[in-house]
């Protein structure tokens, strides 16, 4: 064990993007570091994934930081493993589908100037199986759904599918303006150890200023149905912007109206670093309406340690 900055994402995990990109991080589709594509010989693009890992790991050793990893607030000094573990992660952000246009989306903004493409899931279950097979990655290797919509993607579905019947454990996102059983059914089996269900409003001009869509009252009645469904695992995830920071009041009603019992808070990756002491008074409004109301609160990946601690 060594103390150095580094990130999960660096030392074990692998995310999978649009265009058969395979990346290291699932920050930003810009400034996330390639891999390599999924259109090369099996054994080609394992050996990349070594490389790359080993390059990254060897670099952040002795303090050479890129510039895409600066400033990012999953990098934290720790001690890390200094052996060549295998993938322990993988991360699903290869899907552009999605049914709301998010203010704070990275894949909407992109996608009005770079033409993007779904990656073929099928391609990515033949290489995670063979991932496993090869001893790279973990037989239990955790994976974790990010966006576009996996609620409406059927290649995600089967993916989730999959991973319930392999015994992997999970993580999904969605903006829940759907219900779909294979989650619920996935969470009370355990398989889904954390579902998060990200409205970011607690009334409905807020939401259709930010989400673009007016799905403001399905979405509640799914948050709700979630919540009926699975007596736990579900929590319900607020990013905070500029756009909705005075719907905080709102957003606690909303969730004691509808049986929410476990809430987290996040913060847009796009505010900069040097931005952050403005949002801590709405920070510690939200943790203390959720408290007082008997909600559990979580800090989401996106908040610094020490910006949670103001």
């Amino acid at each position: 064990m060594e103390e150095y900055h580094s990130c999960h994402y660096i030392q074990n995990g692998i995310n999978f993007y649009p265009n058969d990109i395979i990346k290291v991080c699932c920050v930003s589709l810009h400034s996330a570091v390639d891999i390599c594509t999924i259109n090369e010989d099996i054994d080609v693009i394992i050996q990349k994934i070594i490389d790359k890992k080993r390059q990254m790991i060897q670099d952040f050793r002795a303090g050479n930081i890129s510039n895409p990893c600066k400033g990012c607030p999953y990098l934290v000094k720790t001690q890390w493993g200094l052996t060549e573990n295998p993938i322990s992660s993988i991360t699903f952000n290869h899907y552009m589908t999605c049914n709301l246009k998010c203010t704070h989306c990275g894949y909407y903004n992109t996608m009005k100037t770079t033409e993007l493409r779904d990656t073929n899931h099928k391609d990515i279950l033949y290489i995670i199986q063979q991932l496993i097979e090869k001893n790279i990655a973990t037989k239990d290797v955790f994976f974790d759904f990010g966006g576009g919509e996996p609620s409406i993607s059927k290649g995600i579905l089967d993916i989730v599918d999959y991973g319930i019947k392999n015994n992997h454990k999970m993580r999904i996102n969605s903006n829940g303006a759907k219900y779909i059983e294979i989650f619920a059914n996935g969470i009370n089996k355990g398989s889904v150890e954390e579902f998060l269900l990200t409205p970011d409003a607690g009334s409905r001009e807020v939401y259709k200023s930010i989400k673009g869509v007016d799905c403001f009252d399905k979405t509640w009645e799914t948050i709700e149905k979630y919540v009926s469904a699975c007596p736990s695992g579900v929590k319900v995830k607020f990013i905070l912007e500029d756009g909705n920071l005075d719907d905080i009041d709102n957003m606690i009603d909303m969730c004691v109206k509808k049986k929410v019992k476990e809430v987290m808070l996040n913060l847009d990756l796009c505010i900069k670093k040097e931005d952050y002491y403005k949002y801590i008074p709405y920070m510690n409004k939200f943790r203390n309406l959720a408290q007082n109301n008997s909600l559990i609160v979580h800090k989401g990946y996106a908040i610094p340690e020490e910006l949670w601690a103001t």
